[in-house]
């Protein structure tokens, strides 16, 4: 099928079924926020990662503070916590300069999971 629009003919006769657009929608967003494939996707990411070596990771009571929520939540009472715990775990033996990018972006994966969730 040889098909060429220019501008805008032909795409006011096209609709989309909205089941299907819900549908799709529903499939990608899963698909990206899952929590395997976001923390496999998570784990490439932070493995190709160039970090500034030269900052050393400081770690205070004030951080310190900071992760005991994220890691009890994340670690014990989510749906994908041994997804969590095998980045963590890596980026803490691999990565050390990494594993508060890691915890940050397993808070907004997590909460993503959760909006999407609660809206759908």
């Amino acid at each position: 099928m040889n098909l060429q629009l220019t501008g805008t003919e032909g795409l006011e006769n096209r609709n989309m079924n909205k089941q299907q657009l819900l549908t799709g929608f529903d499939h990608i967003i899963r698909g990206v926020y899952d929590g395997k494939t976001f923390y496999v996707r998570m784990h490439k990411f932070f493995h190709l990662f160039k970090s500034n070596k030269q900052d050393p990771v400081t770690i205070s009571f004030f951080r310190l503070g900071l992760l005991i929520k994220p890691l009890f939540l994340l670690g014990c009472f989510d749906s994908s916590r041994k997804d969590f715990w095998r980045l963590i775990l890596w980026s803490f033996r691999r990565k050390p300069e990494v594993i508060f990018l890691a915890i940050t972006y397993s808070i907004y994966g997590y909460y993503f999971r959760k909006a999407y969730n609660k809206a759908f």
